[in-house]
């Protein structure tokens, strides 16, 4: 007979709670204050059979068959258990209020049973052989955790420990308990899984949310998701409604790792409010690198959440692989951020008390747990391997007074398996031939399965499928019950695990490779028909890799392909870069023929890659990708991969950048797609500027190109060309058009780069991470521009694309010498610039490559120059001076601009007249050359200034007046501030008062604008907050 419900973990009946998690009986007083009543397993599991059929007639075969199965007990044996339970509740038989006997015929269950409406918890696996023993101080430890979290001090506990200790185990026995003893808290669990749950982002975190979802209080989540979690609710298709994630993408802009980050925060925060939440990750010695950068993000700041987060991992494993979980662990332990449970070996007298079924033990029992220990080490998972295999060769018995020996017990321990692998396979040979099928079937699906993904890989039907997991779980053979999973239709498949990885890699490591190729074929082949074809990028992953097991290479790598642009859009590049890996090794075993186009693929997408991290191995990305492209004739390809060469070119040689742009653009010509010739002009004209300088030719060619697209209609196109279009606005004082660009076309591109892989979401990334507090900068949006650059640097390190990060770093300090923070951008810069040449890339993967360390120096020369040393301030703008002419590269022109700035400033410091009037001359010359007009008004403010200080205040008003008519019209709030300053000196100096009043307090409202765009109470701005108010 089949239990009604085998899922309850709480099941109340008067004055008692059946726990079925922790296998006890807890007795409730008048208060309800829970006492908890021990009972043998067998004991348990009589009561356990009958509460689940209550109210049905339970005969003593079904007794035996549920709990005694495939074991020879007499009957008698029912009939004490019944009398214990009976003690144990206060029952008679005479006026039963609980059980009720049928002479002749058994038993039933009478009282009514009562189920919490909370959230059914997972149940403690129905193992063979055992109870839970010998991890008290340990539960201990976790209760008194989850009780400082739930009074608002967030905690973060790492259960480590080998495969098999009972780490799993010691988290449901937590979980059960927990939910029995307060009921009050959010559990969600998220485990991670061997292959494709290692290199797909938050692949547990993503799986814990879901089943917030999915249980009690769900919609309540969903709504919270879609709210405060944007981002993660896109990530989530199966919990939130199409049309609202269609909203959703139109919200999110510029959406980054920091922005989900931050939303995770605040759904945290939200959820806690209400009520505990304790999240359980469990295995992650697999997990993918983005899901350990969450939790070390959330780890090292809990703050004053009322949530619990407890990982689970294999220390042996992640050392041997490497892993970052055990570095986090590390840190967190020195930090005092986490409570470390390291798990050992069950000592012997937990074996005892785990192997008894009643008070006492005799020497029988003592000598053959001895024997247990001895062979097994204190593993539970051996142990009940071993036991098992004794029990199904005959050698031992489990009887209603404990275990027997049919054998003496020398030959036992000589028959025992030396090994779990030994045990297991032992048992498995045992199996009928369609359970070991199934089995063998389900490992190939992985640690969890259902059948609706196997039953047809198994050769049996669904419902075949399901009695027989059902029958193997009410056994305790091998599997457990885990929940229900929501299919794509509508329709429900139930879902079961293997006790432990290591007995599905038991099962899956006895098949031959083409049984499982075959399988492996299969299950994917009905992965593809659950899943429509717009919904598969949730199982891209999971397809790829048993497409790949299954030796298809080329439907593994077109998942492949899905699942990278997963990543991106999730902004995992180090599992980007994981799947490029995988892709490579796929592709190296493709026919001769097909290789070429499949490796170009996936070799641009790697150079796009590098070349967003600014990483040097992106120069040999790309010539290789040119040279492919040439010989497969993909002159489209071809081109990019030249832009990207010029691209890379441009940060060390300026001269052979603009060599291979003026290539591109002739070859670009010959393209017979109007579109792609003028995509690719855009390009390369904006590029030219970018590297070469100002050059209304080349903007003018540029502009001309973009009309042509335009015209097109072809919005992807159009928005590509714009995200390169904004780079000209930004140094031509349309800052906040550049804005406007940016976001717009950036968003157009993220919410088509699924269905375009082409795309090159990581440079458009850079340019809106760079673009946004550029522009920010320019417009006098101090606060929002730190805000940017500060979100946009966690966002890069946390991807671990460390080039990115230093060159945002670097130009956040240009941002700080506007704010006159100069002590802090001399502190950048003595850790980015040691000494005057640019260090190893290969010693440090963060290092600045050469247009950043000349940026790098001329800022600081700014900074000294705002600190009044004119003497180290010369000497830096002297060295890049020197390096600018000894190798010019990218950008040189515009920081030249700066170089000429800070040498007028530092001679005006020191007196020297001549000096300051010769560099002010050439500070404006340069100047004049751009369409910049905050640096035009800037040069023009220098010489102003030089002509005033050597007493001749008719040029200088002259020059002043040329200023201001420079930013007249234009957004120039970083120039105007001392455009006023100086004329104020100047109307001064000619003695017109009245002018000179109105120049001064325009130059007190200007900077005041300036100082409030930044946050009061702020460390950042104090200096020009001070200039301000005097």
């Amino acid at each position: 007979m089949k239990a009604q419900s085998s899922t309850l973990s709480l099941v109340g009946f008067e004055g008692f709670r059946l726990d079925t998690a922790n296998e006890c009986l807890w007795r409730l007083d008048s208060d309800a204050t829970p006492e908890r009543i021990d009972l043998t397993r067998k004991t348990f599991g009589v009561l356990r059979f009958l509460i689940e059929n209550r109210g049905a007639l339970i005969t003593h075969d079904a007794l035996l068959e549920a709990v005694w199965p495939d074991v020879h007990v007499q009957p008698e044996v029912v009939k004490a258990h019944i009398q214990t339970i009976r003690a144990r509740l206060g029952d008679s038989a005479q006026c039963p209020r609980y059980i009720e006997t049928l002479r002749g015929r058994g038993y039933r269950f009478v009282a009514p049973v009562e189920v919490p409406t909370t959230t059914p918890l997972p149940v403690v696996s129905e193992e063979s052989f055992g109870r839970f023993v010998g991890r008290t101080s340990e539960l201990q430890q976790l209760s008194a955790a989850m009780d400082r979290a739930r009074s608002g001090n967030g905690q973060v506990v790492v259960v480590a420990g080998e495969p098999g200790i009972g780490k799993t185990t010691l988290l449901k026995q937590f979980v059960a308990a927990q939910r029995f003893e307060h009921r009050d808290a959010w559990v969600a669990e998220g485990r991670c899984v061997e292959g494709y749950g290692g290199t797909e982002p938050f692949y547990p975190v993503l799986q814990a949310l879901g089943q917030l979802c999915q249980g009690t209080g769900g919609s309540e989540v969903v709504k919270a998701l879609v709210t405060l979690a944007p981002t993660w609710a896109l990530q989530l298709p199966g919990q939130v409604a199409s049309h609202v994630r269609e909203s959703l993408h139109r919200q999110i802009l510029g959406a980054s790792r920091e922005r989900m980050l931050r939303e995770i925060n605040g759904l945290l925060s939200f959820l806690t409010q209400t009520q505990p939440l304790l999240l359980i990750f469990e295995d992650l010695h697999w997990a993918d690198y983005s899901t350990i950068d969450l939790l070390a993000a959330i780890a090292r700041e809990p703050g004053a959440l009322r949530l619990m987060i407890v990982a689970t991992y294999r220390p042996d494993e992640a050392a041997l692989a490497e892993h970052p979980i055990e570095q986090l662990h590390h840190e967190l332990s020195l930090r005092g951020l986490c409570r470390d449970l390291a798990l050992g070996p069950l000592p012997r007298d937990a074996v005892v008390s785990w192997l008894k079924e009643r008070d006492h033990i005799d020497p029988v029992e003592e000598e053959l747990s001895h024997l247990i220990v001895q062979r097994c080490g204190g593993n539970p998972l051996f142990m009940r391997a071993t036991l098992a295999d004794l029990v199904e060769r005959n050698m031992l018995r489990e009887t209603a007074t404990g275990w027997r020996p049919l054998a003496p017990l020398g030959t036992i321990g000589a028959a025992a398996p030396h090994t779990i692998t030994q045990a297991l396979e032992g048992r498995i040979r045992r199996l009928g031939a369609d359970e070991r099928n199934l089995l063998e079937a389900a490992s190939v699906a992985g640690l969890c399965f259902s059948s609706a993904t196997v039953a047809e890989a198994a050769g049996l039907s669904t419902e075949q499928f399901d009695d027989l997991c059902e029958a193997l779980a009410r056994n305790q053979r091998f599997i457990q019950r885990c929940g229900v999973k929501r299919l794509p239709d509508g329709g429900a498949a139930a879902m079961f695990c293997f006790d432990h990885a290591l007995i599905r890699h038991a099962f899956y490591g006895r098949q031959g490779l083409t049984r499982r190729s075959r399988l492996h074929r299969q299950i994917a082949e009905r992965l593809e028909a659950i899943y429509a074809r717009d919904q598969r990028a949730e199982v891209a992953h999971e397809l790829a890799q048993h497409f790949a097991d299954a030796r298809d290479w080329l439907k593994a790598i077109d998942y492949l392909r899905i699942a990278l642009q997963t990543a991106k859009l999730r902004f995992a590049y180090r599992e980007a870069q994981s799947i490029l890996d995988f892709a490579a090794s796929l592709t190296a075993k493709l026919p001769a023929d097909l290789r070429p186009l499949k490796s170009f693929e996936f070799a641009e997408a790697r150079a796009s890659l590098y070349a967003a991290a600014h990483d040097p191995r992106a120069e040999a990305a790309w010539v290789e990708l040119e040279e492919q492209a040439r010989t497969i004739g993909r002159l489209d390809a071809q081109l990019r991969a030249m832009l990207g060469l010029a691209y890379v070119f441009s940060w060390s040689d300026r001269q052979r950048c603009l060599d291979v742009l003026d290539e591109t653009l002739t070859l670009s010509a010959s393209h017979p797609d109007m579109r792609v010739s003028a995509l690719v002009r855009v390009s390369a004209y904006v590029r030219r500027i970018w590297t070469n300088g100002w050059s209304h030719a080349d903007l003018t060619e540029c502009e001309t190109a973009i009309r042509a697209l335009r015209e097109t209609g072809h919005p992807l196109l159009i928005a590509r060309a714009n995200m390169d279009y904004s780079m000209p606005c930004l140094i031509s004082t349309r800052y906040r058009e550049a804005l406007g660009i940016l976001r717009a076309n950036y968003q157009i591109l993220f919410e088509h780069a699924v269905e375009h892989p082409g795309f090159d979401l990581a440079r458009a990334t850079w340019m809106l991470r760079l673009g946004t507090p550029w522009a920010q900068l320019f417009l006098g949006e101090l606060g929002r521009s730190m805000e940017s650059f500060d979100q946009g640097m966690a966002f890069f390190r946390e991807n671990g694309d460390y080039f990115a990060a230093r060159k945002l770093e670097v130009y956040r300090a240009w941002l700080l010498v506007h704010t006159m923070d100069y002590e802090s951008v001399i502190e950048m810069y003595e850790r980015f610039v040691p000494a005057s040449t640019v260090r190893a890339v290969e010693a440090d993967p963060g290092a600045l490559l050469p247009v950043h360390h000349r940026a790098c120096i001329v800022i600081a020369g700014l900074a000294y120059i705002g600190l009044g040393d004119s003497v180290r301030a010369a000497s830096l703008f002297a060295e890049a001076r020197q390096q600018m002419d000894a190798m010019p590269i990218m950008f040189d022109w515009y920081w030249r601009l700066a170089i000429e700035w800070g040498t007028a400033e530092a001679a005006m410091m020191a007196g020297d007249h001549r000096t300051a009037r010769s560099r002010g001359e050439a500070f404006l010359k340069l100047a004049l050359a751009t369409e910049d007009r905050t640096w035009r008004a800037l040069a023009w403010e220098v010489v102003a200034r030089e002509a005033l200080a050597s007493g001749d205040p008719v040029i200088a008003l002259d020059h002043i007046n040329s200023a201001f008519a420079a930013a007249a019209g234009f957004e120039t709030p970083l120039a105007d501030w001392r455009l006023h300053r100086t004329a104020a000196a100047i109307h001064e100096a000619r003695g017109d008062a009245e002018q000179a009043d109105v120049q001064q307090r325009r130059f007190t409202s200007t900077l005041a604008r300036l100082s409030n765009s930044l946050p009061r109470g702020d460390q950042i701005g104090r200096r020009l907050l001070a200039l301000s108010i005097s």
